[in-house]
């Protein structure tokens, strides 16, 4: 396999070592980005394993992060309103239509 690049296969990480990295967020009063970068793994897996070892509404210290799963659901309802809205423009729109052309007569 000449030329070819090797890729580092993913690590495998052990549930205590994910929970202890949670715990030790969750005392700190650092960043996700701080804690990850101190641990030497990507930031995006301890925001997973805070979604799903985290205390239930856990904010770490003053920096006011939330967890993972509280910004997926906010963007899940963000989502749905942002549609019941676009559904309310379109019926307006069909509306001032029709009263537009109903006065022209």
């Amino acid at each position: 396999m000449e030329g070819s690049v090797k890729r580092k296969s993913p690590r495998q990480y052990d549930e205590d070592y994910k929970r202890e990295a949670v715990r030790l967020y969750e005392s700190s009063k650092k960043s996700v980005c701080q804690v990850s970068r101190e641990l030497g793994i990507p930031d995006n897996n301890l925001r997973k394993w805070i979604a799903k070892f985290g205390q239930p509404g856990q904010q770490n210290g003053s920096s006011g992060e939330r967890s993972y799963a509280d910004i997926v659901e906010e963007n899940r309802q963000l989502h749905k309103r942002l549609a019941e809205r676009a559904e309310e423009v379109e019926i307006l729109k069909k509306a001032t239509a029709f009263f537009a052309q109903q006065t022209k007569r």
